[in-house]
This record gives structure tokens, C-alpha cells and sequence, in this order.
């Protein structure tokens, strides 16, 4: 009995000491956690949907955020207004009606000449090739051929006679009715601001009580804040520095005696919201425009070198002289950012890059996770 009772236990002894491997854990060969995995799976398929919905949702998209971005230009506005006891409606709606105003007079000062400039495009391109005869050297012998054929043609005695059909020039309100949905689209977002401004404040605030935790509602708060006040002068500062270079410009390209001056000063000014793409992209309209109106090379470049040098000097010292360091950006990272929303939405994917980029900027420097999201989208 005792020979069993040991036998039983010298067997059961090394049983004991063999690990059991069957209730460890197996983790992948990554050595993540798969809820890391996931997480990580998950939100690469958010990233996808929303930039899905982004694509096909830009018609409704783009006035809630031209909307918002301009309540955050008006917010100081209202602010004044409403310190000197005027109530959020009525200023509001003095703030929009303003700018309606404004905008409305500025763009009937330059229907004529964007009309007049539009309608002389096709003459002024055919005018264009001799002063370039010297960059299509290759093209002059078949230009040669097609005025001979021309020749021989017109001299015949049955060729038809060649007639010139005049388009009479739209009117204001047949360019509006023919764009309706563009129409439909200022109409809400002129609506969205004004409800912005009026219920913004309060819709920010109640914003915080989704929050689940103190610490987060401590962040919303933060967050909050930050894009109120860092957001609005950064637009407001924003757009006084390119109204100033599009008059300044304005100036200049009067002096130098291109026709439109205020066309041109409006352009760059526009396109100056789109750093480093815009400036291009008004350079190159301005040397075009130069070549249409001047004779000798020299001239013709003038316009477009004296919008750089302007442009340079509003970018090398009044713009870190207004808004300093704070909101500075990566020059790579802009340009990606810009050629992303330009791709997926156009001339407005560029002209709100920016501020988007700012509002991100600001969102990651307030979350743990994020901060180093932010600390690469820094100069």
C-alpha cells in the first residue's frame, strides 16, 4: 500500500512541474495588442469614411465651413458691438448686413472689368504668339503654311466670306440666374453666419457637457477657447494683411499702367489665403496679363516681379510682425495640406486649407494623444 500510495506520488510530483501553455495569452507577431491592432483598423476606416463623405458632401460642406470661418472674421466685431450694449441680434445682423454691403459694392465695381477682361481673353491670346515668336521657333514653319493656305483661299473667287459673329455681354442678372446653385449656396452660408454669430457661443458651450469626465470637459473648455479667441484673429489679422497687399498692389499695378488695376489688386489679394500656392498662381496670372498689355519682355515682367517684391515683404515682416510665432506652420506641411483640399474640393479646397490646418494645429497641441501631431506641424 505504501509502494502504490508512493508510486502515486512520485508520479503525480512531475505532473506538477510541467507548465500548462495552453492558458497564455498568444500575442501577434507585431507585438501588439489586438485591441491595439483595432483600434488602429478603425481608425484608418473612419479616416477613409470621412474623407469619402468630405468628396461627395462638398456642396454642403463648403458653406458651413465658409460660414464658420467668416462668424470667427465678425466675432471681434460683434464683441465691440455688443460691449457697448448692443444686443447679439442686431449686431449680427449689422455685422452681416455690412459685409453683404461691402462685398456687394466691391463686386459691382469689378463685374465691368473681369467681364471686359474675359470677353477680350481669346483676341489677347492670339496676340500673345508673335511677342513669344522666339519660345516657338519650331511652330513658325506651320504657321507659315496655315497663312499660305489662308492666302490661297481667300483669293479664290468662290471662297466664302468670312463672317464675325459679336456675342452681346451677359448681364448681372442673367450671370445670377444662370448660377443657381452657386447662388443657393452664398444664400446659406450668409444665413449659417448670421446664426453663427447670434447662437455660436451658446452652441460652443454646450458643446462642453458631452464631455463624460472632468478632465475632458476641462479640455473641450480649453479647446474651445483657444479656436474662439487663436482662430478669430488669426482670420481677422489674416484679412486685414491681404486687403492691404490687394490695394497696395492695386497701387502699383496702377503705376505701372495695367488696365483693371483694382481686378488685379482683388486677385492677389484672394489668392494670398493659399500661402505659397497663391502667390504663385497671382505671379503667373500678372506676367500673363503683362504680356497681353506691353510690347517688350522687360515690361511685361514688371507686374509680376513687383507683386512678388510686395508679397515678399508681406510675408518675410508684416505677418510675423501681427501674428508672431505662434500659429506657425510647417512651409512642407502647408503645401501638402493645400495640394490634399485642392484636390478634393478646388479653388475652395485652397482658399480654406489654412484655417483648417490652424483649427487641427490647435486641437492636437490640447490632446495627449495628438501632441506630437502637433509638434510635427510646427516651423
Amino acid at each position: 500500500m505504501s509502494q502504490s500510495s508512493g508510486d502515486e506520488v512520485g508520479l503525480g510530483a512531475p505532473a506538477a512541474q510541467v507548465p500548462d501553455h495552453h492558458d497564455e495569452p498568444v500575442l501577434p507577431a507585431s507585438g501588439d495588442p489586438p485591441i491595439v491592432q483595432l483600434k488602429r483598423w478603425v481608425g484608418i476606416l473612419v479616416a477613409a469614411v470621412l474623407l469619402y463623405t468630405c468628396y461627395f458632401a462638398a456642396s454642403l460642406l463648403l458653406p458651413i465651413l465658409i460660414a464658420a470661418f467668416t462668424a470667427m472674421l465678425l466675432n471681434p466685431v460683434l464683441r465691440l458691438l455688443h460691449r457697448i450694449w448692443v444686443p447679439s441680434w442686431l449686431g449680427a445682423l449689422l455685422v452681416v448686413g455690412g459685409l453683404l454691403a461691402s462685398l456687394g459694392g466691391f463686386g459691382l465695381l469689378l463685374y465691368e472689368p473681369a467681364l471686359e477682361t474675359a470677353r477680350e481673353l481669346p483676341g489677347e491670346m492670339r496676340q500673345i504668339a508673335p511677342k513669344l515668336r522666339q519660345m516657338v521657333q519650331p511652330l513658325e514653319e506651320a504657321n507659315k503654311v496655315s497663312d499660305a493656305l489662308q492666302t490661297i483661299q481667300t483669293t479664290r473667287p468662290d471662297a466664302p466670306r468670312r463672317v464675325e459673329v459679336v456675342q452681346a455681354r451677359p448681364t448681372l442678372t442673367e450671370v445670377l440666374a444662370s448660377s443657381g446653385e452657386t447662388l443657393a449656396q452664398v444664400l446659406a452660408a450668409v444665413i449659417l453666419v448670421y446664426f453663427f454669430l447670434v447662437f455660436g457661443e451658446g452652441l460652443l458651450r454646450r458643446a462642453v457637457t458631452i464631455a463624460p469626465t472632468l478632465a475632458k470637459k476641462r479640455i473641450t473648455v480649453e479647446i474651445v477657447r483657444t479656436i474662439q479667441s487663436d482662430m478669430s484673429r488669426y482670420m481677422l489679422t489674416i484679412t486685414i494683411i491681404n486687403v492691404v497687399l490687394g490695394l497696395t498692389t492695386a497701387a502699383v499695378m496702377w503705376m505701372l499702367g495695367m488696365p483693371s488695376p483694382l481686378l488685379w489688386g482683388a486677385v492677389a489679394g484672394l489668392l494670398n489665403y493659399a500661402p505659397y500656392v497663391g502667390p504663385v498662381a497671382a505671379a503667373l496670372v500678372l506676367a500673363v496679363a503683362g504680356l497681353f498689355h506691353f510690347d517688350s519682355l522687360g515690361a511685361a515682367l514688371l507686374p509680376a516681379a513687383a507683386y512678388l517684391g510686395l508679397n515678399a515683404l508681406e510675408g518675410q515682416f508684416l505677418t510675423p510682425m501681427l501674428l508672431g510665432n505662434s500659429l506657425s506652420l510647417n512651409p512642407v506641411i502647408i503645401l501638402l495640406w493645400l495640394m490634399f483640399w485642392g484636390w478634393l474640393w478646388g479653388i475652395p479646397g485652397f482658399l480654406l486649407g489654412v484655417p483648417m490646418l490652424v483649427c487641427f494645429k490647435i486641437v492636437c497641441a490640447r490632446i495627449e494623444t495628438l501632441q506630437s501631431w502637433s509638434a510635427m506641424l510646427e516651423k
